[in-house]
């Protein structure tokens, strides 16, 4: 009787896995039949890059299977291009794959020596420009001579100054207007900002250290430039934020 039972219970266990190896087999050929090949690819938010371009990088193989592409090296090759942030595969069945693409956004001007460069706000190169822009709402960020890094497409420059920079940018508040300043400049030894008002003020900012300190001070700066403009009187030649303290001012 035990044996019987015992007997019942290996066919059925038996059976099972026959079953689930069936399902398998069955699934696994599914997947990998002609019905899945891919037929489209469609390219989804694109405006500066070319869909051409967003194709080539990606090399998808018309005709190949969909589950048989390799979704993650596919999109790290789509992102070696300078002006894509991030790129994500989808693929929509039976037979389309479809390339979500975002753009970079362009966030600074850049300046090194001689050259000017358009960088996203994680300092990444996207493109060179002649001159710099004076009507643009980019950022005008300048290095000194001592960055001496090479410059590499769709790669970071600089990436402290860019920190710094936005870090400042960011705690500016309304009542100190952001579009105030026309130009930070990044000294790469000593790891500090010099920061240009547009009424010609220089503000030696220093580092990070006591950032909301050092804001509040630029209010006061900017209620001296307004007086001074509506006054006709002296404006400021320098403010020095550098130590702990007040500021040292000096007029014109």
């Amino acid at each position: 009787m035990k044996e019987k039972r015992k007997s019942k219970k290996s066919r059925k266990v038996f059976s099972w896995i026959l079953f689930f190896m069936v399902c398998i087999g069955g699934g696994y050929l599914f997947l990998h039949s002609d019905f899945f090949l891919i037929e489209n690819v469609e390219v989804i938010g694109n405006q500066r890059v070319s869909t051409d371009a967003i194709l080539n990088l990606g090399d998808i193989e018309i005709g190949s299977n969909m589950f048989l592409l390799d979704k993650q090296l596919t999109e790290k090759k789509i992102e070696l291009h300078q002006l894509v942030k991030s790129a994500e595969i989808k693929r929509k069945l039976p037979s389309t794959i479809e390339i979500h693409v975002q753009e970079r956004e362009a966030w600074a001007q850049l300046m090194i020596g001689d050259r000017c460069v358009v960088v996203d706000d994680m300092g990444v190169y996207m493109e060179n420009v002649p001159y710099v822009l004076n009507d643009s709402d980019l950022l005008l960020i300048s290095l000194d001579d001592a960055y001496q890094e090479p410059l590499n497409l769709g790669q970071p420059v600089c990436p402290e100054a860019i920190e710094m920079v936005k870090a400042v940018y960011q705690a500016l508040t309304p009542e100190f207007c952001q579009e105030e300043i026309s130009e930070y400049h990044y000294q790469t030894q000593e790891d500090m900002l010099i920061l240009y008002t547009l009424a010609g003020t220089e503000i030696r900012f220093g580092n990070l250290d006591r950032i909301d300190v050092k804001v509040g001070y630029m209010k006061e700066i900017q209620k001296k430039e307004q007086e001074a403009q509506e006054t006709g009187t002296g404006g400021i030649l320098y403010v020095d934020m550098r130590f702990e303290g007040m500021p040292s001012i000096k007029d014109l």
